[in-house]
């Protein structure tokens, strides 16, 4: 039987992750006893798995907000229905962007007559989300920089270098929204030329064309950005939950709540890469890399804390297969 290149390369990438998970696991940064101590404290699981359920929640409704951009108005309950569809695959697929490509499928597939538009909204979501996730880190970096200074840690330049890139991109971006969405003259009203000699060209300039919609609906932009950051911080709030539960309340040795942010941040960005599903091996070595960095006490600290994120995410996105069971049939007749 012939064995195509992409399986190859998803079954190497699968391994690397588990060899990573394993590597952590054998060098005490990864413990197993702090993911049953997790599970063992009904409260504290109920509670973040209630603020992740939550997230997704939210992060469906943002969607259907930027579909509106597009004057595409779908149901809350089509657009919760077709995202958990995306989450459910997402557990099989590399990175977080896995489930966006079967999600993105689907609604092509609903407007065949807006393939291309319909597809831009969901990467716009993606990179929205992205950039919020991204101010955080930087308004955490920034407000504990002192404490990344103080680290003696081999790679603290590397990280300093990371929060400042934070800082640079946040600025960068909000600058970019204000001038698209108040200050739009200038902005060519047509994409530039250089989009067409880009691979993909359509779907680029389809992006750009969906970027000017904010000139029109600012108030929309605007709402889907201050929804992206509210539920970036329900995310954050996961994690600071799963850490209260393994570890008590901060500091967790020389981590503080804002270095915490910044460090979550920069390790849910990795996690972000496709390059295992649910962010496998790679959101361990981040986060443990990250909080070594700041000194935390424990060296099993942000392996852990990612490792019952995961869990809770597995969770809610195993959920996902009752929409696809439900309405498989639905979705595939359009």
């Amino acid at each position: 039987m012939k064995v195509s290149k992409g399986l190859i390369l998803q079954i190497v990438k699968l391994g690397l992750a588990l060899g990573i998970v394993f590597y952590l696991f054998r060098s005490g940064r990864l413990s197993l006893d702090h993911v049953s101590q997790f599970l063992s404290k009904p409260t504290y699981f109920a509670g973040a798995l209630g603020l992740m359920a939550f997230f997704y929640v939210a992060n469906f409704y943002r969607w259907k907000l930027i579909l509106s951009l597009v004057e595409i108005d779908i149901s809350f309950a089509l657009s919760t229905r077709l995202s958990m569809l995306g989450q459910f695959f997402s557990t099989f697929m590399p990175g977080a962007v896995g489930g966006d490509l079967v999600k993105a499928v689907y609604v092509a597939r609903r407007y065949p007559t807006r393939r291309t538009q319909t597809v831009m909204t969901v990467l716009l979501d993606r990179l929205i989300g992205l950039f919020a996730l991204v101010c955080w880190g930087a308004l955490g970096f920034f407000l504990g920089r002192d404490h990344f200074e103080a680290s003696t840690h081999a790679l603290k330049p590397l990280a300093q270098l990371a929060g400042w890139g934070l800082v640079a991109v946040a600025l960068v971006g909000l600058v970019a929204f204000l001038w698209i969405t108040l200050l739009p003259k200038g902005i060519p009203q047509s994409p530039p030329s250089f989009l067409n000699r880009l691979p993909m060209a359509r779907r680029w300039n389809s992006l750009y064309e969906l970027v000017l919609s904010f000139q029109r609906y600012p108030a929309k932009a605007w709402g889907a950005l201050a929804l992206a950051l509210m539920v970036q911080a329900v995310n954050l709030g996961v994690l600071v939950v799963i850490a209260f539960a393994l570890f008590g309340a901060p500091p967790w040795g020389l981590v503080h709540i804002d270095t915490f942010v910044a460090a979550s941040c920069l390790g849910l960005c990795f996690m972000a890469l496709p390059l295992a599903p649910l962010g496998l091996g790679v959101g361990q070595a981040a986060f443990a890399t990250m909080f070594s960095i700041l000194g935390v006490a424990d060296p099993a600290f942000g392996a852990s804390i990612v490792t019952g994120y995961q869990l809770l995410s597995l969770l809610l996105n195993l959920s996902g297969l009752y929409f696809y069971v439900s309405y498989k049939h639905e979705v595939e007749a359009v």
